[in-house]
This record gives C-alpha cells, sequence and structure tokens, in this order.
C-alpha cells in the first residue's frame, strides 16, 4: 500500500503500524550488529591496552636509565661546551629547559589584578544558556538569541526485540 492510495483512518493505522514493524524488524538488526561489534571492540581495546600499559612501562624504565646514565656520564659525553653527543644507535642532547610551576593560582590572579597585569591571568566568558532562556521566555528581547520551539516523535523499540546477539562457535 503506497502512502497515495491510503483513504481511511484505520488504513493509515495499519500502514503506520506496517512500517513501524519493518523499522523495527532493521533497528533489531543492526542493534545485534553494533552489540556484537561493541564486543569485538572492547576485546581488542583490552589487549591493545594491556600491550600499551607494557610498552610504555618498558619505555620509562630504558628513559630512566639512559637519563640517569647521561647524568653520571655528563662530564664525559659533553665535555666543554658540547651540547650532543651521537652514538650508533641514539643521540643525547642537553636542552635547558625553564618550567613555571604556580603554587598557588589565586596568590597569581590576586597579584595580576592588583596591578593590572591583564597578561598573566586568562579570563573567558560564554552565554549562560539557562539564564538567556529564562529572560526570552519572560519577554525579553536578547539580540543574537532566540528559542525555537520543536516537536519530535520519539520511537523506542521495545526491549524484548533487542536481546543479546548469540555467541559465534
Amino acid at each position: 500500500m503506497k502512502i497515495g492510495e491510503i483513504k481511511t483512518d484505520p488504513e493509515i493505522r495499519e500502514h503506520v503500524k506496517e512500517r513501524l514493524r519493518a523499522y523495527a524488524t532493521a533497528y533489531v538488526a543492526v542493534a545485534k550488529r553494533k552489540a556484537a561489534a561493541a564486543k569485538k571492540k572492547e576485546a581488542i581495546d583490552r589487549e591493545l591496552a594491556e600491550d600499551n600499559a607494557a610498552d610504555t612501562a618498558t619505555m620509562t624504565m630504558i628513559s630512566t636509565e639512559l637519563d640517569q646514565a647521561a647524568k653520571v656520564y655528563r662530564a664525559a659525553l659533553f665535555p666543554g661546551k658540547a651540547r650532543k653527543f651521537d652514538a650508533d644507535t641514539a643521540t643525547l642532547a642537553l636542552q635547558k629547559k625553564t618550567e613555571v610551576i604556580i603554587t598557588d593560582a589565586e596568590e597569581v590572579v590576586a597579584f595580576a589584578t592588583l596591578r593590572g597585569r591583564t597578561d598573566l591571568v586568562k579570563t573567558t566568558t560564554a552565554p549562560q544558556k539557562l539564564a538567556v532562556k529564562a529572560c526570552l521566555q519572560a519577554g525579553e528581547a536578547i539580540p543574537g538569541a532566540s528559542l525555537l520551539e520543536a516537536e519530535n516523535i520519539n520511537i523506542k523499540i521495545r526491549d524484548d526485540l533487542v536481546a543479546e546477539p548469540e555467541a559465534e562457535g
């Protein structure tokens, strides 16, 4: 039955029921495929996480040992003003680094505010949607903001139709 051929309310209802059955069947099939894929992905993610943790631990150990060796042998590796040591498998380089450690952010902000040093702090502003909504609903005009009202038909496939996929044997 095509939409143009529907004449009566019962026909419309039956047509909608037929379409919903078809949609539910397709939805259930997709849900089952997605559930099966999610289980496979979880297994792969677990394996990758374990491999990554082991790799990270190994890399950290190697990096720590190289760092300690470089500190112990610094004078031999970097004589005079030398900043680089080339080996067959790696290059070691001395790098100067200056890092800012902020122990009390509020104190820094207070200092910056007191001295008018806006370059030392970051301020962000954004509209508060709930407050804007309340003002608009109260009839206040706010340039750049408006209310959008819409209706949606929610279709929920019954849970008993979306069963767990059968285990592959």
